[in-house]
């Protein structure tokens, strides 16, 4: 006997609003934001490391999202720098995701 389910998506999308699922998912990316400033910190980018946080939002459709960024540092000295490929790595290397 094959059970059909049928999706609400208005009732989830109201569920992903709730402040528990904003939390949770706050919950989930501090710790990667604390991993990648710890690599930033361990790789002498002491300027990528004081960029990383957590930022929040919704998404147009309703879904809430917490991501962990890193900001292109803006006072670096004439002759430094940093890629943003760098930091996508380091930000990667943190939530143990393979970018090869």
């Amino acid at each position: 006997m094959a059970v059909r389910v049928q999706l609400n998506f208005d009732g989830i999308r109201q569920v992903m609003q709730l402040p528990v699922v904003r939390e949770a998912l706050t919950a989930r990316a501090r710790p990667i934001a604390a991993r990648a400033a710890a690599i930033a910190s361990g790789q002498g980018l002491p300027e990528v490391s004081s960029s990383i946080d957590v930022e929040n939002g919704t998404r147009p459709r309703g879904r809430t999202y917490s991501r962990v960024v890193s900001a292109p540092p803006n006072s670096l000295t004439r002759g430094q720098s940093v890629s943003s490929t760098d930091r996508r790595r380091i930000l990667a290397r943190a939530a143990d995701i393979n970018l090869d």
